[in-house]
């Protein structure tokens, strides 16, 4: 990722970054002689890159002086000057995933799932759906964009979350050649007699997912969605959080561990939109499996999924 260097301390950068002394600027820099919005950094096709946006003080990348508007690649070791005020591009890797912690620490992560505060404890995760990044979290669902910041618990934390309208951004999140998506993914449930073993095979990529909670969590989900075939596929298999928490015997602590769980086994997997695997209304605080492409033990006398 994009990582700036100043006086000010370490930034890391969304894809796209005002320079200025405004409280809404990513690299803020409170220099009287920088511009409220003085200079955007942008990763575009590949680069990034600085460009002035009509600064009274001027812009300067290695001492060169950018004129209003102008556009000019930058690449690590890179010095900029706005104003007064210096910087150094100190990291110059594509954008994200990534979380900022409120103390200006990064976590990376080579999916699309991360979570609040910690893998371990996760009060709240930020997830890639259908519709791009949210933050779910015990007070609901908020959309995101790149840089966006929330807060949980009092803290302040941004996330770094490319859009996926951007082939140099999404290779990043993507670690196979060949990414694997949930939409041509068949899940093959396998249990044991007492269910307290349950397996999880994907059909296409031939691997299979060994979280023991979280895959019952995942087959539960999924006889819910097969349940409800008789209603229009918008309102099939949604379950209140609490009703599942009760029949898991789950506390919702519990259950949002599990579900995290669920999304990081196939993120890990390589799975791109991996957590599109359990959608939630978050008005209703409802959730549901998010594919109907699956094959539960009780069904397993046929060769196609029960529900295609």
């Amino acid at each position: 990722m994009g990582v700036v260097a100043s006086d000010h301390g370490l930034v890391a950068l969304p894809s796209r970054s005002l320079i200025g002394r405004s409280s809404s600027c990513h690299v803020r820099l409170e220099d009287r002689t920088v511009s409220a919005e003085h200079a955007v950094l942008a990763y575009v096709r590949g680069r990034w890159s600085v460009r002035d946006l009509g600064s009274r003080n001027g812009t300067r990348v290695d001492g060169a002086l950018l004129k209003a508007g102008e556009r000019i690649e930058v690449s690590r070791g890179a010095s900029i000057e706005c104003g007064s005020s210096a910087m150094k591009l100190l990291e110059d890797g594509a954008p994200g995933p990534a979380i900022v912690r409120p103390d200006g620490t990064v976590v990376e992560s080579g999916g699309s799932v991360l979570a609040i505060p910690s893998p371990e404890k996760p009060i709240a995760t930020v997830v890639q759906g259908g519709g791009g990044w949210v933050v779910e979290h015990a007070e609901g669902v908020k959309p995101l964009v790149d840089g966006d910041t929330f807060e949980i618990d009092g803290a302040v934390w941004r996330v770094l979350a490319p859009t996926d309208d951007s082939a140099d951004v999404r290779s990043t999140v993507q670690p196979l050649e060949t990414p694997l998506v949930l939409g041509r993914l068949t899940l093959e449930f396998f249990a044991s007699r007492d269910e307290e073993y349950v397996e999880v095979l994907l059909r296409e990529a031939n691997q299979r997912i060994s979280a023991r909670a979280a895959n019952y969590l995942l087959m539960v989900l999924a006889r819910e969605r097969s349940g409800d075939s008789h209603l229009p596929e918008a309102d099939r298999g949604w379950v209140y959080s609490s009703d599942l928490a009760k029949k898991l015997s789950f506390d919702l602590e519990r259950l949002n561990v599990e579900v995290f769980r669920a999304r990081s086994a196939l993120s890990a997997l390589g799975v791109v939109d991996a957590g599109r695997i359990i959608e939630r209304r978050a008005v209703t605080r409802q959730l549901r499996i998010g594919t109907e492409r699956f094959v539960l033990p009780e069904s397993r006398t046929s060769s196609q999924p029960s529900n295609e």
